[in-house]
C-alpha cells in the first residue's frame, strides 16, 4: 500500500479504476510518444511531473507537445531524471486542499482539511505551486472529506495509521484526488491541530499508545481559521476574526 501511494501514476490509475475521481493521466514512455498524448488528452494546458518527489519536483504546466518534450529532456539530460519517469495529465485549475485522515482498523476516526491559498517561493517554481502554503485556510468542506475518505477506503479493508491526501477542483469543480501520502502528516498539520475541536496529533498518539478513541467530527460550523507562515518564521495560527485587531480605520 506504502509503495502504490509513492507511485503517483499507479496511484491515480488504481483510484479511477475504483470510481474515486482523479485527472486522467497518462504515463511518458518516451519522447515521441508526448504527441500522442496530447492527441488523446485533447485538451490544453496539460500538467507535466514526476511520478515520485514533493514539492512540486519538476512540475510544469505545458500547452504544447514541444514544451513538454523540452522540460522533460532538460530534466533527463541535466538532472539525471528518467523520461520514463514523468507523465502528462488533464491539469485542475481549481482550489487545493490538503486532507488529513486518522483510521483505525478500517474506521476513520478523524478528518480535517484546509485550502491552500497561496505558496511560499512559489514565485521561483515553474509550476507556480507548491505543497507548502504560506497562506491557508480551514476548509469544512463535506466533498474534500468524503472524496478522501472513499480514497483511502480504497486502499484497503483494515487499514490502520495516518494518510494525508491532496485534492484540487478540476474546470467544473470537481474534486479530485492527485496525491495520498501514507504515514505522513501534511507540512500545515499546525492549523488542522490548533483549530477545531480535536488536535489531529494527540489524537494520533491516543490511537498509537491503544487508547480507546471513537469516530471523533468537528462541528458543523467550524470555526474560521487561518495559518500563515513564511522561511525563518515561526507559523502563525489564528480566527479570521482577529486579521484586524488593533486595526484602524483611517478613512473615518
Amino acid at each position: 500500500m506504502v509503495e502504490l501511494c509513492q507511485d503517483k501514476y499507479r496511484l491515480t490509475r488504481f483510484l479511477r479504476s475504483r470510481g474515486v475521481p482523479t485527472p486522467l493521466t497518462h504515463a511518458v514512455s518516451s519522447l515521441a510518444a508526448v504527441p500522442g498524448i496530447f492527441r488523446r488528452l485533447d485538451r490544453t494546458p496539460l500538467w507535466c511531473r514526476v511520478r515520485a518527489g514533493s514539492g512540486s519536483t519538476a512540475a510544469i504546466p505545458v500547452r504544447t507537445p514541444r514544451q513538454a518534450q523540452a522540460w522533460i529532456a532538460y530534466w533527463s539530460t541535466m538532472r539525471g531524471t528518467p523520461v520514463r519517469s514523468f507523465t502528462l495529465s488533464e491539469y485542475l485549475p481549481g482550489r487545493d486542499f490538503g486532507c488529513q485522515s486518522l483510521w483505525h482498523r478500517g474506521r476513520p476516526v478523524l478528518t480535517k482539511a484546509f485550502e491552500r491559498l497561496s505558496y511560499i517561493a512559489a514565485g521561483g517554481h515553474p509550476s507556480g505551486v507548491s505543497s507548502v502554503a504560506a497562506l491557508a485556510r480551514t476548509a469544512p468542506d463535506p466533498r474534500v472529506q468524503e472524496v478522501t475518505t472513499r480514497a483511502v477506503r480504497a486502499l484497503g479493508r483494515d487499514l490502520s495509521g495516518l494518510f494525508s491526501v491532496d485534492l484540487k477542483e478540476d474546470g467544473e469543480g470537481s474534486v479530485c484526488v492527485t496525491e495520498i501520502n501514507a504515514g505522513r502528516f501534511l507540512a500545515g498539520t499546525n492549523l488542522l491541530d490548533l483549530s477545531g475541536k480535536h488536535n489531529m496529533a494527540v489524537t494520533y498518539v491516543q490511537l498509537a499508545l491503544g487508547e480507546p478513541v471513537g469516530s471523533l467530527e468537528e462541528p458543523d460550523l467550524a470555526t474560521d481559521h487561518y495559518m500563515v507562515r513564511d522561511v525563518d518564521t515561526l507559523p502563525g495560527v489564528f480566527p479570521a476574526d482577529e486579521f484586524f485587531a488593533g486595526i484602524e480605520d483611517a478613512r473615518k
